[in-house]
């Protein structure tokens, strides 16, 4: 499956709602992050960001096949 194909073809439903999941994740750490509320939460807050932003991605990716 070349490049092109691979991306028009559809995502299912399973990683369409991990992907959302992934992007609720990485929102909530960047809320976290801009709120400066305490070192060890900022801290923690860009772990969020970094897990979320590679679980949508990840989930992105996942197509079916033809």
């Amino acid at each position: 499956m070349n490049i092109i194909k691979r991306i028009k073809s559809p995502t299912p439903f399973y990683w369409k709602r991990i992907s959302q999941i992934g992007a609720t994740v990485a929102t909530v750490g960047t809320a976290l992050m801009t709120a400066q509320l305490n070192p060890t939460i900022t801290n923690v807050s860009s772990y969020l960001v970094a897990i979320g932003v590679v679980i949508a991605a990840v989930a992105r990716t996942a197509k079916t096949q033809e």
